[in-house]
C-alpha cells in the first residue's frame, strides 16, 4: 500500500504495568515474552509488512524515551520520530502526528497503532489492515478496529456494530457503521454486551486519510 503510513503511538509511562514497567523504561520498551525483540519493536516489524519500509512509518513519543526508540528502532529515519512538546494522551498525539505528516504526505492513508499490543496472527492482521485502508481510500469515514470479545471486561471500551456499508462484496472482511461507543462498562453491562453478539472490544488502532481526520 504505497499510500499507507503508519503511526505508533509511543509515549506512554507504562502506568497501568508496573512494576515490571517504570517510568523510565515504560512497557512499550520491555520485552515480555522471550521472543528477542520488545513490544515496540514487535509492532514495528508488524507494520513492515504492510508499508514496506520505515520510511512510512513514524513513531510518536516523548523527549524522555527518544533515545529508547532509536536505540530500538535504528533503521527508523530521524525526521520520522514526532517528539510531543508535552505529553496530552491519545487525541492530541494523533492530532499533532496527522499535522505532521500532511507536510509531506497530504493524500496519505493514516493508521493509528499503539505500540504495546500483542497480535498472535500478523498475517491476518494485515488483512484486516488492508480492509481498513481500502474503505478509508475511498469514503469519507474514519475506520476503527473491534476484537471479538472473549469475556465481559470491565476494563475495555466497547464498539456497538450498526448496519452493515453498503454495496460491500461478500468475499470481503464485512465492514460496519458504529452505533455508539462505551468505555469501561460495570460487569451487568458488559455481560449484556456479550451476550448481544453486537459488541467489539475497542482496539484503539484506527486508519483513516489524513484530511479526513483532520
Amino acid at each position: 500500500m504505497k499510500d499507507f503510513i503508519a503511526v505508533i503511538l509511543a509515549g506512554g509511562s507504562g502506568e497501568r504495568f508496573w512494576p515490571l514497567s517504570r517510568k523510565h523504561k515504560p512497557k512499550q520498551f520491555l520485552t515480555l515474552e522471550g521472543q528477542g525483540c520488545s513490544l515496540l519493536q514487535a509492532t514495528a516489524q508488524r507494520l513492515l509488512e504492510v508499508t514496506g519500509g520505515f520510511e512510512r512509518i513514524f513513531v510518536v513519543t516523548s523527549s524522555e524515551y527518544r533515545g529508547q526508540v532509536f536505540d530500538q528502532l535504528p533503521d527508523l529515519p530521524s525526521e520520522n520520530l514526532i517528539v510531543e512538546p508535552l505529553s496530552r494522551d491519545t487525541a492530541p498525539a494523533i492530532l499533532y502526528a496527522a499535522l505532521c505528516i500532511r507536510q509531506r504526505f497530504p493524500h496519505a492513508v493514516m493508521g493509528v497503532f499503539a505500540s504495546d499490543h500483542r497480535v498472535t496472527e500478523p498475517a491476518a492482521f494485515c488483512k484486516v489492515i488492508a480492509r481498513a485502508a481500502e474503505i478509508a481510500r475511498s469514503q469519507d469515514v474514519l475506520v476503527t478496529l473491534g476484537i471479538t470479545p472473549s469475556f465481559a471486561s470491565t476494563g475495555y471500551g466497547y464498539i456497538q456494530q450498526g448496519r452493515a456499508l453498503e454495496g460491500q462484496s461478500e468475499l470481503a472482511l464485512k465492514v460496519y457503521n458504529v452505533e455508539r461507543f462505551t468505555e469501561k462498562p460495570d460487569h451487568i453491562n458488559a455481560q449484556a454486551f456479550i451476550d448481544s453478539g453486537l459488541y467489539s472490544w475497542n482496539s484503539g488502532i484506527f486508519v483513516w486519510r489524513v484530511n479526513v481526520v483532520l
